[in-house]
């Protein structure tokens, strides 16, 4: 197994979760009623519509910033783990 360099994944998988996040800030303000309809397939059991908010640019701009945080450290903890899982295979 072989190592994983830090730096390229976790800018990979930021910038990954960044344009997922733009695009889904873009549809719910294009489309807020097929966006949810949407998001209420993915969460079996849940209506989304029973705690749906209209967001504002606030919100948008806030969880965008707490998302690629949250992205960042998630991500450099899985290379941390990988790298230790890969150094044991190879000695």
């Amino acid at each position: 197994m072989e190592r994983l360099e830090g730096k390229h994944v976790v800018a990979a998988v930021t910038t990954f979760v960044g344009i997922v996040y733009i695009l889904c800030v873009a549809l719910i303000a294009l489309a807020p009623v097929a966006s949810l309809n949407v998001a209420n397939l993915w969460v079996h059991g849940l209506d989304l519509t029973a705690i749906a908010k209209t967001p504002t640019w606030s919100d948008a701009i806030l969880g965008f910033i707490t998302i690629i945080i949250a992205t960042v450290l998630a991500s450099a903890l899985f290379v941390k783990v990988w790298n230790l899982f890969a150094r044991r295979e190879n000695t």
